[in-house]
């Protein structure tokens, strides 16, 4: 299947005698991170794992190389699902081990992410033994910068990252492609939650937009959490909800 997969592109004839057969199938199972709330139309019709203690659920994806453009990917619906006659239970680790060695976990500094953004440099570096620095940025991903915000399903991103920290520290959803981390220090999650609303609603298309929510990663408890509430949530998002619509009638007031 190698071969074929380096040396002919995937043609739609072929596409339904392949992705059915799960022995060819297989080795070109991932793993997506994608939000409950943002996606719940598409959930009921989806195979998926929810990632405890957050708003965040697996998905599972075929990636299709093809000489074209590359990649083509085709998400596992419940029907696809029921040819192969297998388990999320069996499914799941398969695909996140595929995920893991096709796109490893890297991080970087936000200086050096912002540098490396106007450049065909690699970002980041391994998170094995990566020494995190207080009060500075950190922008978390994989080796290819898409679909990165799915390196928080790796088992021991987060153990390693807080050993080399030596302190907890909170997880913005920058976007599906990359998260940022910060330690706590002294600032305030519904500071930060409001800031990832904002930038998700000014600046991050819906498609590519993780959560609203920041997590917060807690190294003596090695459990990863929301920082806040969800009535919390709710009252934030009333609050920008009120201040656009306060922006809107400026202009209106201006003119009378």
């Amino acid at each position: 299947i190698s071969s074929y997969a380096q040396n002919k592109d995937f043609e739609l004839s072929d596409v339904k005698g392949f992705v059915t057969d799960f022995e060819k199938v297989q080795e070109f199972l991932r793993v997506q991170l994608i939000n409950k709330e943002f996606n719940s139309e598409k959930l009921q019709h989806t195979p998926h794992r929810d990632f405890e203690n957050t708003d965040l659920t697996a998905v599972l994806r075929i990636h299709l190389p093809t000489q074209e453009y590359g990649a083509a990917t085709i998400l596992v619906s419940d029907a696809l699902y029921s040819y192969w006659n297998k388990s999320m239970e069996e499914l799941y680790p398969l695909a996140l081990h595929n995920t893991m060695e096709a796109n490893p976990a890297k991080i970087s500094s936000m200086l050096e992410f912002v540098k490396n953004m106007f450049s065909d440099n690699c970002i980041g570096e391994d998170i094995k033994n990566f020494q995190m620095e207080p009060y500075e940025q950190y922008v978390l991903s994989n080796s290819t910068s898409v679909g990165g915000a799915t390196v928080l399903l790796y088992p021991e991103v987060m153990e390693h990252l807080a050993q080399g920290a030596g302190a907890n520290f909170f997880i913005l959803p920058s976007s599906i492609h990359e998260s940022i981390l910060l330690d706590t220090g002294e600032m305030d999650a519904k500071e930060l939650q409001a800031m990832v609303m904002s930038v998700n609603q000014t600046n991050v298309s819906p498609e590519e937009r993780l959560s609203d929510d920041v997590y917060y990663y807690d190294r003596e408890e090695h459990c990863l959490s929301m920082a806040t509430g969800r009535e919390a949530t709710q009252e934030l998002k009333e609050q920008l909800r009120q201040a656009g619509d306060n922006s809107m009638e400026r202009p209106e007031e201006l003119e009378r």
